[in-house]
């Protein structure tokens, strides 16, 4: 028995790898490779095909995968069933400390991983309830158990267990190999213990100070230690500093393009998902390289699924095989039909991803009936909660077998891969390295008792250890090119401190620096820009005009914010996706509940809190947000801000009288301007317009400010209606509903009557000038100002650099 150690980059998969070699040469196939996870055990199959090796593809798997063949039939449990039965107990035991976060499902998922952990580390419930502070944790521990014996299932520490005490019965290979792990816990160690006494065992472990307590107990089962130093070639190394994360990931894919590698030959590692992610698979689509994320994502998170559980009747109550039905009734409908022409890369993914969503939706839908199969009927609403858990827990997989991409990958996937050119992004503090939250379940003075009586919990100093290792480990992937990238400020222009990993590196590795360029990927094509934009079909044209001879303020506004956005919102209606796995309210969403609270406030007069909460839970309900600690964090946000304005919300002799008023101004034969006043104070003076924006007061001066430069017309508009309804107008205020001030002036922001005849010609101008742009079908993607395009929902549709483009093109040709 060998134990191979070494830091990484030592050889140690290649060794296993060369033995393994050997063994398929001479057609001896009484082994097994056993590795921590299935995308490891993929690769290795692949890279022994690609070298013409033909073997069981059951000859490599994964370390828990054995387990779970010898537990049998005691299973393990699968994600969205623990997280149901955490959500049973906690309805049963209902624990005092536990009680205000209960229903949240992020609190139910940090409890899962905590339960796990202490099966994974070997202990049990009633150890843990020996522990102070833990007494809670200890009694839904218990209870959790209770609920996995009674189905035949369990979690991983017992199943490993399990599988060490039936290792005797079972048949076994005559040599094992255990490769990429970086540690055991005490039940994997209790399995391998098994294993040594049948098999002949060769394991590689790294060298680091979280695999020590796991090197001495190997030892004593006999292994012979066997040390290996570095042995790859020193990579050429480059640091490149960008100015932010956007131009970084840029630079990264230029370079990319640049070094005219086959993509398959590069490399793409970052600590972990997060901006970094989402950043990188837009800006690699747009440079055109090909590449492959190698990151879980859960079913919930595809728009195919999420657009599927939008709408139906959920109100009454059926059988949850009858629920099951409907969504599989509901699902048929968005069957993807079978892209005919060859070649279309794009769409063959697309509509793989798509039956894989569907494929999963409807084993969810198995597993979501099987969950609740014990209640005779449940109601729509609680279906929908428990299917939406079983998505979120459960992974999507989509088949891509192209060769030539990109590898994207966290810093543990890259212990499989060495590859020519390796980029390490993300390298600042909080990013690369990574600093965990305090743990309010298990805490460290938890974790620290259990230390003490002899059980292998990680503490703060293994998570700093984890961090330095997968440094080291992210470092060592590249055989020729590393580059070292991070970042130098944030989105707000805040200064950003580089990673203190790399500043230790870079003190033993000299390296080339590189400053990141102002870059923009090359449009795809031949084709010479156009230089206008706009609906040139008469028959088009004619139709939009019919279509808005009425208007909303809002759809004025966006038109005058940008062309492009009214056309995808308003005129072609493109729905934005359902919000994505874990979203939280955006501040659209936040206003409508402030909005919906101030309504009801003025007639009920009732709490605010009460208030709050209900809109919340309606509006949450409705686009399928889960409750969680943002959901929290929103709640009292809005408490705190609405709280505040109604101990200001009255004005000195003014009463609110009105509340949703609908007025509209007619532009002549051109258009009807709609729109509806929040609320409509009044007093002798005359009638006090007021509309609310749950926006910070420097928003809301800014929104003042662009009354003036033509990108706002509400104000102007609303004052105009009343006008023409024969009523006298004090005045026009906007308040700013968020934050907290104690100025009182900090609230409102407007105009008195003397300046409101200067506000309505502004905004009759403006309103003419875009109903007739409209109707003459500009559809140009131009901005009035760069920042609109931050937060707008078409930008990944939007070519507002095409346009500049076409638009500098046009004005060349005019001057020739």
């Amino acid at each position: 028995m060998v134990l191979l150690e070494g830091p990484p980059g030592s050889g140690k998969t290649h060794l296993v790898l060369e033995q393994i070699r050997a063994l398929l040469g001479r057609g001896d196939y009484g082994w097994r490779l056993l590795v921590p996870t299935s995308t490891m055990a993929e690769h290795t199959r692949h890279a022994l095909a690609r070298e013409g090796f033909i073997f069981d593809p059951q000859l490599i798997g994964t370390l828990a995968g054995l387990a779970r063949e010898l537990a049998q039939p005691r299973m393990l449990v699968p994600e969205p069933v623990l997280d149901w039965l955490i959500g049973e107990a906690l309805g049963e035991l209902n624990p005092s400390r536990f009680r205000p976060v209960a229903e949240f499902e992020g609190f139910r998922r940090a409890l899962a991983r905590s339960i796990r952990e202490l099966a994974a580390a070997g202990v049990q419930p009633a150890l843990l309830s020996e522990i102070n502070g833990a007494e809670e944790l200890a009694a839904i521990y218990t209870c959790i158990e209770g609920k996995l014996n009674a189905r035949e299932l369990a979690l991983d520490g017992e199943i490993m267990l399990r599988a060490a005490a039936r290792l005797q019965q079972a048949q076994t290979p005559a040599k094992v190999f255990l490769d990429g792990f970086f540690t055991f816990t005490d039940p994997e160690l209790a399995l391998i213990e098994a294993l040594s006494r049948v098999a002949e065992i060769t394991i590689t472990l790294p060298a680091w100070d979280g695999a020590a307590a796991c090197l001495n107990r190997l030892k004593s089962f006999g292994f012979s230690r066997q040390e290996l130093s570095r042995s790859a070639p020193k990579p050429e190394l480059s640091l490149l500093r960008a100015p932010t994360l956007e131009q970084e990931v840029k630079e990264i894919a230029a370079r990319i393009v640049e070094s005219g590698r086959p993509f398959r030959q590069v490399g793409i590692i970052m600590r972990s998902g997060g901006n970094y992610l989402s950043a990188f698979r837009t800006v690699l689509e747009r440079f055109g390289i090909p590449a492959r994320f190698h990151f879980a994502t859960s079913l919930y998170s595809s728009p195919l699924v999420r657009q599927i559980l939008t709408g139906g009747d959920r109100g009454h109550r059926a059988r949850p095989a009858e629920w099951e039905m409907e969504y599989r009734t509901r699902a048929a409908s968005f069957l993807p039909s079978v892209p005919v022409e060859p070649g279309a890369y794009r769409e063959v993914l697309l509509w793989r991803s798509r039956a894989a969503a569907l494929a999963g939706f409807a084993e969810a839908l198995k597993q979501a009936t099987a969950l609740l199969d014990e209640y005779p009927q449940v109601s729509g609403e609680q279906y929908a909660r428990c299917l939406s858990s079983v998505l979120r827990l459960t992974p999507l997989s989509v088949a891509d077998g192209r060769r030539n991409v990109a590898h994207v990958m966290d810093a543990y996937e890259a212990r499989q891969w060495r590859l020519p050119v390796v980029f390490v992004c993300g390298l600042v503090e909080r990013e690369f390295p990574m600093y965990p939250a305090p743990d309010p379940l298990l805490t460290e003075e938890i974790r620290q008792s259990l230390r003490r009586r002899g059980l292998r919990l990680r503490t703060a100093a293994d998570y700093e250890a984890q961090e330095r290792f997968l440094f080291e480990l992210a470092t060592s992937r590249a055989t020729e090119t590393l580059v070292l990238s991070y970042h130098s400020s944030d989105p707000k222009g805040n200064p950003v401190l580089r990673s203190f990993f790399l500043d230790r590196f870079l003190e033993n590795h000299p390296a080339t620096e590189l400053e990141a360029r102002r870059l923009r990927p090359a449009p795809v094509g031949s084709t010479p820009p156009e230089p206008r934009v706009y609906l040139a079909d008469e028959v088009l044209k004619e139709h939009v005009r019919r279509l808005y001879r009425r208007l909303s303020t809002t759809a004025i506004e966006d038109f005058l914010q940008c062309p492009f956005k009214f056309f995808a919102g308003h005129t072609l209606k493109l729905e934005i996706p359902p919000p994505a796995s874990g979203a939280s309210l955006d501040s659209r969403l936040e206003g409508e509940v402030a909005h919906d609270v101030l309504k009801r406030w003025i007639f009920s007069r009732g709490g605010i809190g009460r208030l709050v909460w209900e809109a919340l839970e309606r509006i949450c309900r409705r686009e399928g947000i889960p409750k969680n600690h943002r959901f929290l964090a929103s709640g009292l946000e809005l408490q705190r801000s609405l709280r505040h304005f109604i101990s200001e919300a009255r004005h000195s002799g003014f009463s609110p009288a009105q509340a949703e008023v609908g007025v509209e101004v007619a532009l002549g034969g051109l258009a009807v301007i709609a729109g509806r006043i929040d609320r409509i104070d009044i007093s002798e003076e005359g009638e006090l317009i007021i509309d609310y924006k749950y926006s910070r007061a420097d928003n809301v001066r800014k929104i003042l400010k662009e009354h003036e430069q033509g990108l706002h017309i509400q104000g102007g508009i609303y004052a105009e209606a009343l006008r023409r309804r024969g009523r006298r107008v004090a005045g026009v205020l906007f308040a700013a509903l968020r934050g907290r001030s104690e100025d009182k002036d900090k609230l409102w922001y407007g105009w008195q009557e003397n300046d409101l005849n200067e506000v309505i010609r502004r905004a009759l101008e403006f309103a003419e000038q875009a109903v007739t742009a409209i109707h003459q079908g500009n559809i140009a993607p131009k901005p009035a100002r760069a920042e609109i395009c931050e937060h707008c929902d078409f930008q990944d549709i939007c070519r507002v650099e095409t346009a500049a483009a076409a638009e500098a093109a046009g004005a060349s040709n005019d001057a020739e």
